[in-house]
């Protein structure tokens, strides 16, 4: 009945599934603007990602182009647009994090810098985004009311960063991950919740 930090499960309320809430359309309706081309001059390293995630999309039978969008010394970002959108992007943005991670180990071995490479498609990682941050800052508030740990269902690494990240200066609550590998879970604690007398400061 209690949680590895000795809180009553009691005090904490259901577990928020996260894709049920968002409710995020992978390729929404109505077409979503196409960034404008990077007009720069070309990195090695984002050279070789737009090479080889063209490629990548070539074999695997889906019908995109990808587009350099941002090339910079800290990040460079790509976006791939046309019928396979869905395809490129899964069910919850899933494969477009497989695929990222393929591009930035492959581009390591065989190219110069360090710039972290970023995939986009039809705007979903803004959409993704924008609409994480305004479901946490809506739970923040839930917690707050109701003194309760609010718990989120398990979810990426990069989900998870972008709640911490907007909750950072949302006064009143705090967030901390818990749980190992693809359980890990974050919590959206209530400021003081672990000082209130209860029955989980009592021993076992």
């Amino acid at each position: 009945d209690r949680d590895r930090g000795g809180r009553s499960q009691r005090d904490a309320e259901p577990s928020t599934n996260v894709d049920e809430a968002l409710e995020l359309e992978v390729v929404p309706a109505e077409p979503v603007e196409l960034p404008a081309a990077f007009e720069g001059e070309r990195s090695e390293r984002g050279s070789k990602a737009v090479e080889v995630l063209s490629e990548i999309v070539q074999r695997a039978g889906w019908d995109v182009s990808v587009l350099l969008v941002d090339d910079t010394e800290d990040q460079i970002e790509l976006t791939m647009h046309g019928d396979d959108e869905t395809c490129v992007i899964g069910k919850r943005g899933d494969v477009l994090l497989a695929l990222q991670f393929i591009i930035n180990r492959i581009a390591a071995r065989t190219s110069e810098g360090d710039q972290l490479i970023v995939l986009d498609a039809a705007g979903y990682r803004t959409r993704r985004r924008d609409a994480l941050s305004g479901l946490a800052k809506e739970l923040a508030k839930k917690a707050q009311k109701n003194s309760k740990i609010v718990k989120w269902s398990p979810m990426s690494s990069h989900d998870r960063r972008v709640v911490h990240q907007a909750l950072t200066d949302v006064d009143g609550v705090d967030t901390r991950s818990e749980g190992d590998g693809v359980f890990r879970q974050l919590l959206i604690i209530p400021m003081g919740y672990e000082k209130r007398p209860s029955s989980s400061s009592r021993q076992n």
